[in-house]
């Protein structure tokens, strides 16, 4: 499941503790989980709709990233499923 996994960090504008933080995203890939890292930007700090093509490109870089790691999940999980459902169907023949 964890290979199936994105946990997505994001950065809100506050202080962090950058080796924390550095340390549970070392933590998370070791274990098998997708990260992404979604930085602060002002046009969400503010609090109103998100239009995206306001982001900044490096957010929109990273909220595109954490699409695709999900989405390669969804094709993981069918093809898993597909796997599962025909080594049923073999077993019960």
């Amino acid at each position: 499941l964890a290979d199936r996994t994105t946990v997505v960090i994001t950065h809100d504008g506050r202080h962090e503790d950058e080796t924390l933080a550095s340390q549970l995203a070392a933590r998370l890939t070791k274990n098998g989980y997708k990260n992404v890292e979604i930085p602060f930007d002002d046009h969400i700090a503010l609090g109103g709709e998100i239009v995206f093509s306001e982001l900044a490109q490096e957010t929109q870089d990273a909220y595109l990233a954490a699409a695709v790691s999900v989405s390669e999940s969804f094709t993981l999980a069918r093809a898993e499923d597909l796997s599962n459902r025909k080594n049923n169907q073999g077993e019960e023949q």
